[in-house]
């Protein structure tokens, strides 16, 4: 049996290996990760162009250099050596060519003269293709080892007879079978090289261990990536100021009930929220109500009246008859006695059952109405608002009281993102809250507008700084809630950089520290950046 142990060990010692990072032989090289395919920048004129060879093919994106935007409608050839191809255009700003005998090995020289619109250019550019090498270890390498061990199985089963034989066909059978598998060491034990680190694929956005970002230009294109390039120069400061719309005083006007009554609709019912009215226009009748007890006494003041009224009547139609014996003067009494009865029964009964009418004050747009048909109302309620949308006000506060004396322009920024030019009205002299109350006057023509929406209101002083304006959108909170930028280095690579900001109107900002100038900078799409992780 020793023997035969021996024998199984020896011819089974080629195929057996240790495990990962204690295999001290010759072993299989280890696979690299898929690099890049390879590419190449080049930029003039202001443009920028990025190449990229995969499968044959050469895939060209022409962008603007400051803005980062496609170009469409360009004619790209492209010479290496004696070969020579046209791009044709797939999308705006995306061409493709075949380009297979780019694909050798080696260094190759590109010539690629470009035609956009009024530019016509040529840039220089040189592509390195690297010949790609993979070792495999062969599936079938312990097919030998196997043969050999049925072989030895059979001679000793000639020698040594069937009994001997089921003692070590155990053994020799698990010899067999271990070779279907590799041998491996456990997890925490591999003290060979590491592999190397992955590299970011084609399509693929990745974080580079600087901070930075890998964005392929299919991605670009695809999040609408747009850059700016900055300039240094002397910026006017401004302030944040918060506030609310209000309407303007002489063009709004409040429907207010001048006595208690019960609402009636007017002729077209009652107005509706948004609706148009036009100065004079009724907007409802009210309907006078009294106390019990004064409502008896103007009735019992009315009857008299009514009583008085019936005696002068018939006093006046006896003089008539009898006018040939009484004088003129004695005509004219009566009759003036008549009309006075007349005129203080017709008050007193207005007073009593006429309706009165609730009228517009102003021309515009029903803002407000609490109104309705049968409702009670007392003396004093507010039952309409009528605002003119294109005549509005601003009405901010401001903790320092010469502030209004150092404003030279002001703007006012909706919750939307909306930027609205306005005009300083003037200063209160009382603190409202510890604080000094402007009013703004914004100038038409003005988009939808609410009374009392919350706006900001952005107030450039007459003093100066040193600085770089960016839109707002270029600017985006860092992890640690710094305030920063994206710039681009090249075609598909960008950086953030922390910045220091300062308001500067509604629609951009100083960048007070951490840029000189010239740096491409992120203005549309900033955001999405800080998502790629």
């Amino acid at each position: 049996m020793r023997i035969l142990f021996t024998l199984l060990l020896a011819l089974w010692a080629p195929v057996l290996t240790a495990h990962e990072g204690h295999d001290h032989g010759d072993t299989a090289a280890v696979l690299p990760a898929t690099p890049l395919a390879p590419r190449f920048e080049a930029t003039a004129s202001g443009l920028e162009l990025l190449g990229r060879l995969h499968d044959g093919t050469l895939t060209l994106w022409l962008d603007a250099w400051d803005s980062n935007a496609p170009i469409a409608g360009a004619t790209i050839d492209v010479e290496s050596g004696a070969w020579k191809a046209t791009a044709q255009e797939i999308e705006p700003g995306l061409y493709r060519a075949d380009a297979a005998p780019l694909a050798q090995a080696g260094r190759h020289n590109l010539m690629l003269f470009v035609h956009a619109g009024e530019v016509d250019e040529v840039l220089l550019a040189t592509l390195e293709v690297t010949a790609e090498e993979t070792v495999a270890a062969p599936a079938t390498a312990w097919l030998w080892p196997g043969a050999a061990t049925l072989l030895v199985l059979s001679a000793l089963a000639l020698l040594a007879g069937r009994r001997r034989l089921s003692r070590a066909a155990p053994l020799a059978a698990l010899l067999l079978v271990l070779p279907l598998g590799d041998g491996h060491g456990h997890e925490g034990h591999d003290h060979g090289a590491p592999p190397p680190a992955p590299v970011a694929g084609d399509a693929m956005p990745a974080r580079l261990p600087d901070g930075g970002l890998f964005l392929p230009k299919s991605s670009q294109r695809l999040l609408e990536i747009r850059t700016r390039p900055t300039e240094t120069g002397t910026l006017a400061r401004s302030v944040e100021l918060m506030g609310h719309v209000i309407p303007d005083p002489n063009a709004s006007g409040t429907v207010q009930a001048p006595r208690a009554g019960r609402l009636l609709a007017g002729p077209d019912g009652l107005p509706y929220l948004g609706l148009s009215v036009r100065k004079g226009q009724m907007l409802a009748r009210l309907v006078p109500l009294a106390a019990a007890i004064d409502q008896g006494e103007k009735e019992a003041q009315l009857a008299e009246l009514k009583g008085e009224l019936e005696v002068a009547e018939r006093q006046l139609q006896r003089l008539q008859q009898l006018r040939d014996s009484v004088t003129e003067k004695e005509l004219d009494a009566a009759a003036v006695a008549v009309r006075s009865l007349q005129r203080r029964r017709d008050a007193v009964a207005a007073g009593l059952y006429r309706d009165e009418a609730l009228t517009a004050p102003i021309d515009g747009v029903i803002s407000l109405s609490t109104a309705r048909v049968g409702g009670v109302v007392a003396a004093g309620d507010t039952l309409f608002e009528i605002v003119q949308p294109q005549r509005l006000w601003v009405d901010a506060v401001a903790y320092d009281p010469a502030l209004a004396t150092r404003i030279q322009e002001a703007s006012v920024r909706l919750a939307s993102g909306t930027v609205l030019p306005a005009r300083l009205l003037g200063a209160g002299t009382r603190l409202r809250q510890q604080a000094v109350p402007l009013q703004f006057e914004l100038l038409p023509p003005l988009p939808p507008l609410a009374v009392d929406e919350k706006v900001t209101v952005f107030a450039r002083l007459n003093d100066t700084r040193h600085g770089v304006a960016v839109p707002r959108s270029a600017v985006t909170r860092g992890p640690a809630g710094e305030w920063r930028v994206w710039l681009k280095q090249g075609a598909e690579h960008y950086t953030p950089q922390r910045v220091t900001i300062e308001p500067l109107d509604g629609r951009k900002v100083a960048i007070t520290s951490g840029l000189a100038g010239g740096e491409r900078v992120v203005v549309q799409g900033a955001p999405l950046l800080e998502q790629i992780r």
